[in-house]
């Protein structure tokens, strides 16, 4: 096995393709229109398994003013259900002549997704800034390109970093990168690893990072996690946002901690808008103490009532 980051187009996965049909929804919105919708399609299992499905969600908390960075192999931002989202692409390697970013625009969707029509997804903060920091050539990644991207988003002071992707083994630059987020105040979000040996990959092994893995939709979980710092969340057939330069479909249904990831990623850009002056270590803390079963509404109330340690520098 190479010693390098796993995505989902190299051999070792984080985020698998489940069918490789079109993923259609068992029922249909009524409107596209959030305000007159009661829930999205049963497809989206998970949104309701987190307590965020559209009737269940608080008004205008949305992700608002919370920028997420997300180091990946770019988004499709030409995705229908991304035609409202506030995308800016920056590239750590040399874009590749059409290359979708097919595996950033999976986990885009999770968090920002808003669907254009009965088929669209939604996400979990649609109004987030997502700024995709593409470290991939479309095929494989390379560990000090994933420092780069961390250090680019750390420029950019950015609140979140996502990275659905993961290291075997320790890699110094990844760690100093990692340690200066944490030092600006960024929360670091990362998918623990797709059972490789019941060990967590890095970036997510490491203690300034928020280490995430997943549970299917009967609440069992996918993977083996040695580290016993993971937060357990939704991460099996995932139907999410879809681009590919030689496939027309536009949703597919996915599993791995890639897309456990940004469920959580997702859920901090909300407490964030809901409570700025949260710091990385009050977030932090709250969830390396906290094993039970996520829900958002829960996570924003406990979050909201935690005593401040003061503003992000």
């Amino acid at each position: 096995m190479k010693k390098g980051i796993a995505i989902l187009l190299s051999i070792t996965l984080l985020c698998m393709l489940g069918s490789c049909s079109s993923a259609k929804p068992e029922t249909e919105m009524a409107s596209s229109s959030l305000k007159k919708i009661e829930t999205v399609h049963r497809a989206q299992w998970w949104l309701g398994a987190i307590g965020w499905d559209v009737a269940e969600r608080t008004e205008n908390l949305t992700g608002k003013g919370v920028t997420i960075a997300l180091i990946d192999t770019g988004v499709d931002a030409r995705h229908p259900d991304f035609a409202n989202a506030n995308i800016e692409e920056y590239h750590v390697v040399e874009a590749v002549q059409d290359d979708h970013g097919e595996h950033g625009t999976v986990v885009a969707g999770i968090i920002c997704a808003t669907p254009h029509n009965a088929e669209g997804v939604l996400g979990i903060a649609a109004d987030v800034k997502l700024l995709s920091i593409d470290i991939s050539n479309a095929e494989t990644a390379k560990p000090e390109d994933l420092a780069k991207g961390i250090e680019y988003a750390v420029s950019q002071d950015v609140d979140i970093i996502n990275i659905s992707a993961g290291i075997i083994e320790n890699n110094e630059e990844v760690a100093k990168a990692i340690d200066r987020a944490y030092e600006k105040g960024i929360v670091v979000v990362a998918a623990s690893g797709n059972d490789y040996g019941g060990s967590t990959l890095y970036p997510a092994r490491y203690e300034n990072v928020l280490s995430v893995n997943a549970l299917d939709s009967n609440g069992q979980k996918l993977f083996g996690d040695d580290s016993g710092k993971s937060i357990y969340v939704p991460g099996g057939n995932i139907v999410t946002t879809y681009s590919s330069a030689t496939d027309s479909k536009k949703y597919a249904s996915y599993t791995g901690t890639s897309v456990a990831a940004p469920i959580v990623s997702g859920t901090v850009a909300l407490a964030l808008q809901a409570n700025p002056n949260l710091t990385n270590r009050d977030i932090y803390g709250y969830f390396h103490g906290n094993s039970a079963q996520f829900n958002v509404k829960t996570v924003l109330n406990d979050l909201n009532n935690i005593q401040q340690g003061g503003a992000k520098e």
